[in-house]
């Protein structure tokens, strides 16, 4: 019986991609259209047909209010749905639809099933965001192997180059790698040490933001258009999903164009009843209405290095990762802030799901490849990851009291003896248990409850209760 594929899965906020490891290295799978990667875009019809991809992509100004685009931005909401008709889904639910895609464009490809996967996340995802991405994979019917961050995959395709690239055992020695990921709907910063040497990949420390992305940069080009529409054509489109989606369309062009070009002619024919948008964007005043969100990533940046063991000088290369790093701007803050140029040699569209790929092939039980048959160490592949964000216990006033605090490695195991019984005769607590960002710690819902009894000696109040807290790599 031939043994099916394990892929590696891409699954991004405005495109995903998926690879798979079919000689002696992974290869990105083109899609059905000869793409090399997918729109995150889901339309279901009247009839609940559903159209995933680029041509869902293109229905999205005559069916806006069937189109789904971005749900990577919601995912682990327990709160959100997206209603389309009279059906309500969630956002695993949608993602499953895109991962089912890729899944059939890669048994396609492959002319072989697909057995097994590995799907990967930002850093800055919780415990929360990570299952929802699981159980998405699972409703796509997708065996997860492993969920896996972003920058460690980067990371792992960037070890895969470096060997290919070079059989010199100083380009093996121990190095400090700061990956900038600046996705659709998301941001990474991650500080990774990797010792190809011995096959080791070990995140030192990580930041960002989940709510922060290329679309944010995309958003405000529509915002400008829509001011310009209301000043010289007194068109009003807010509300409108169809006009709203035409300035979406017209400014993603925009600010491709501008990666590459100093300035990029706008026009959106028929907006109004009598008007049509006309304009030109220079990148100048494209970096001047996004210059806010830039400096945000610096800030988490900054943030980073106050908590690590080294400097920015300590960094021997930095890698840009994710489509919103082509934009010029980008680079040149990066290349500021280190003092160096950043790798030119990933592809940012491409190196999350190679590496993907390759972590996938090695944890398959099916697969022939082995650490040593494509890193040049010895010793199996070990990958070592952080708490993204601290996690804690919500406590009897309402306050967040951390147990395990950001940048742990993990899987680790923490006990506390901090917390008390609040009233005499009480036999047990019972916490909320939180994951969340350190700036803003009670934003998450609670990811769990913690509860244990205390002795059964009917003890006074403010007695210390000792917990225990683990986590894993899959969560708290």
């Amino acid at each position: 019986m031939v043994e099916g594929y394990s892929v590696g899965i891409d699954l991004g906020t405005t495109n995903s991609a998926i690879a798979a490891v079919t000689g002696d290295e992974p290869e990105i799978i083109p899609n059905s259209d000869g793409e090399r990667t997918t729109p995150s875009v889901v339309m279901i019809d009247d009839n609940d047909e559903t159209v995933v991809g680029q041509a869902a992509a293109n229905q999205a100004v005559s069916n806006p209010d069937r189109t789904v685009q971005h749900i990577k931005r919601h995912i682990g909401d327990e709160d959100y749905v997206v209603d389309i008709g009279d059906e309500e889904y969630r956002p695993e639910q949608i993602s499953a639809l895109i991962l089912t895609r890729l899944l059939a464009d890669g048994e396609s490809y492959l002319g072989r099933d697909v057995d097994s996967a590995v799907i990967t996340v930002p850093a800055y995802f919780g415990d929360a965001e990570r299952q929802a991405t699981r159980s998405a994979g699972e409703i796509a019917g997708i065996d997860v192997e492993h969920v896996m961050t972003e920058p460690t995959a980067a990371c792992l395709a960037y070890g895969l180059q470096e060997t290919a690239q070079s059989d010199d055992a100083e380009s093996h020695d121990k190095r400090h790698v700061f990956v900038y990921d600046l996705g659709g709907g998301t941001f990474d910063a991650t500080l990774v040490e990797i010792d190809l040497e011995h096959n080791h990949i070990e995140v030192q420390n990580t930041d960002g933001d989940r709510q922060l992305g290329g679309e944010d940069w995309t958003q405000r080009i529509v915002d400008h258009l829509a001011d310009i529409a209301q000043e010289e054509g007194g068109v009003d489109v807010a509300g409108d999903h169809e006009q709203e989606q035409r300035l979406y369309d017209a400014a993603v062009r925009a600010k491709h164009d501008l990666s590459n070009r100093e300035q990029t002619e706008i026009t959106v024919p028929y907006l109004g009843p009598d008007y049509n948008l006309e304009t030109t964007l220079t990148r100048e005043e494209f970096q001047d209405l996004t210059e806010d969100l830039l400096d945000r990533t610096v800030d988490n940046v900054d943030e980073l290095f106050d908590r690590a063991d080294m400097g920015v000088d300590d960094v021997d290369e930095v890698l840009l990762i994710g489509g919103a790093t082509r934009m010029a701007q980008v680079a040149d803050t990066v290349e500021d802030y280190f003092g160096t140029e950043p790798l030119r040699s990933v592809n940012p569209d491409e190196a999350v799901a190679m590496g993907a790929a390759t972590q996938a092939e090695l944890m398959s039980s099916g697969g022939d490849t082995t650490a040593d048959d494509v890193l040049p160490g010895d010793e199996d592949l070990l990958l070592v990851d952080v708490t993204p964000q601290p996690i804690g216990i919500e406590l009897h006033d309402g306050t967040f009291a951390a147990v395990v605090d950001q940048d742990e490695k993990v899987p680790i195991e923490e006990s506390d003896d901090r917390f008390t019984t609040v009233m005499d005769d009480q036999t047990g607590v019972r916490f909320p248990i939180y994951q969340a960002p350190p700036r803003r710690p009670r934003t998450t819902p609670n990811s769990a409850r913690w509860s244990s009894r205390a002795s059964p000696k009917r003890p006074p109040a403010n007695r210390p209760s000792r917990s225990t807290s683990r986590s894993s790599p899959t969560g708290p």
